[in-house]
Parts: structure tokens; sequence; C-alpha cells
């Protein structure tokens, strides 16, 4: 089972769903650490494993229909946000607030809407307490299941 990193929010979520159905890795699967999301997929198209958990978004990306033609993907279920822009703490509030007014800005725009039509992200939401607090136990978990502490 082939990952795009063992912390990436599409890994989390897909450990997730696994320690929920009680399976175990290196027991009822092995987990696989790739590059990025397409090495993910293109390990499955390859023949180097069974399956890849990844998110929506690379599939949306994929535009090699003989790549296409030789996977089968299905959601989880696990739904949470998957893409996020970071900013350095040394920045000051003021640069932050002027890095998320221009990206709003080009989400707002023409060509900000066909770049998240073309890439199937959704856009930005503000991140709440309410959604760092949900994370908490899946991370707990997932360090857990990989045997970090």
């Amino acid at each position: 089972m082939s990952l795009s990193n063992y912390l990436s929010a599409s890994s989390i979520g897909g450990i997730k769903a696994l320690h929920d159905a009680k399976l175990q890795n290196n027991i009822d699967f092995k987990l696989v650490n790739t590059n990025s999301h397409i090495s993910a997929i293109m390990s499955v198209v390859v023949g180097d494993a069974d399956v890849a958990i990844t998110t929506n978004s690379p599939l949306i990306q994929l535009t090699d229909e003989s790549v296409k033609s030789k996977i089968r993907y299905f959601e989880s279920g696990f739904d949470m946000p998957h893409l996020f822009t970071i900013a350095n703490p040394k920045l000051s509030k003021e640069k932050i607030k002027a890095i998320k007014t221009a990206l709003l800005k080009f989400e707002a725009s023409p060509s900000g809407q066909l770049f998240f039509k073309d890439t199937g992200f959704q856009g930005y939401a503000e991140i709440t307490k309410k959604d760092t607090d949900a994370m908490k136990p899946v991370l707990k978990e997932t360090k857990g299941f990989l045997g970090i502490k």
C-alpha cells in the first residue's frame, strides 16, 4: 500500500480508516512511503503496490488516459482539509494578512477559478480551532499506528 508521505493528510485519513477496520500494518498490509501522490498512484500502475492512498486532486490532474485506465478508485468517506498554505512564524501578522488577501484575490479571479477547477482543489478556507481539535485524536492514532512517538 503506497502513500505520498506517512504524515500527509490523505495518508492520515487512510491510516485512520485502516485502523478503524482493525487492519494492522505489516500483518494485513505493508505501507510504502513514496515521494508524491503521483508516485503513489504510479506504484499501483506499474505493479509495485496493490493500493495507493491519495486525494482526489492528483486523480483530477492525471490526464494520461492510458494510466487512468489502469487504476480504479473509490472514496474512503474520511473528509478533512488536505492542502495548506503555511507561513513562517517569523513573518509579521501584517505580511501574513497581505499574503492571505492576495491568495483570496487570486481565488476569486478568472485565472484562479480556472486553476481550482483544473486542479480539483476547492479553494481556501480558514482553519478553525474545531478543525485542529478534530485532528488531534487522528494524529495520535496515526502516530501510534506507525510507531512514532
